[in-house]
């Protein structure tokens, strides 16, 4: 019951699969300066759930952006918070559905926003700028901490990348960094080596009593526990 209990909270909070089990320990694949801070950051998230301070990623692909903020994310379900993990196309998608959509993602104490750039934005049209302005603007005045990840440079240093500022205004950018510290990553993409490894995770049924899994949902309902929570 404890590791469906906290599955369910995985599932719930919509964390992809790869990244339960994945600890910073685990990432050695990602810089030791980023997990780093991710570790400090951590130490100190009571705090940064008090005062709504986020972080922003930017680096290429696979570099351990999405890892790095999952890890955030699981830290914030064992403190019994209302976690969110979304794609920035996925609340785009909903949104064309009905504006009433949006009611569900606002109420959270934790918004992983993943993929800001690729969002797909009609030539000529300031839909998706405006509506994704609008929920970071509300969920900050919310207190929500907000973790987002891009393949962006806001500092357009790469002449091939749109910087968020000329894609989603500098007003966007200037609110951002008022309560989100941006974390520029370096790395190699570990697409490669995941993908060496492809045949074998193939043979290799999920185990949701993994001693990682197993450890870690003991400690989400031993949280739960002391918080006088059901058990």
């Amino acid at each position: 019951m404890k590791v469906f209990r906290y599955a369910k909270a995985l599932i719930v909070a919509r964390i992809p699969r790869a990244y339960w089990t994945l600890s910073l320990s685990k990432m050695t694949k990602v810089d030791a300066h980023y997990r780093k801070f991710v570790q400090m950051y951590l130490q100190r998230f009571d705090t940064a759930l008090e005062k709504g301070l986020g972080v922003f990623f930017l680096g290429v692909n696979g570099i351990g952006k999405t890892a790095l903020a999952c890890e955030i994310a699981k830290t914030a379900l064992m403190r019994q918070k209302s976690v969110l993990y979304i794609t920035a196309q996925y609340y785009i998608d909903t949104l064309y559905v009905t504006d009433d959509a949006v009611a569900p993602f606002l109420d959270r104490d934790v918004i992983i926003f993943d993929e800001l750039d690729k969002a797909y934005i009609k030539e000529g049209s300031t839909f998706v700028p405006r509506k994704v302005e609008d929920f970071l603007r509300r969920s900050l005045s919310a207190g929500a901490v907000i973790i987002l990840c891009t393949n962006m440079n806001e500092e357009s240093s790469d002449p091939n990348e749109e910087t968020i500022a000329t894609t989603f205004g500098e007003s966007l950018v200037s609110m951002l960094k008022r309560q989100i510290k941006f974390v520029h990553m370096d790395g190699e993409d570990v697409s490669n080596s995941l993908h060496s490894g492809w045949m074998s995770r193939l043979k290799e049924d999920y185990d949701f009593f993994s001693p990682d899994l197993v450890k870690a949902a003991k400690l989400y309902s031993a949280r739960r526990a002391s918080l006088g929570k059901v058990r």
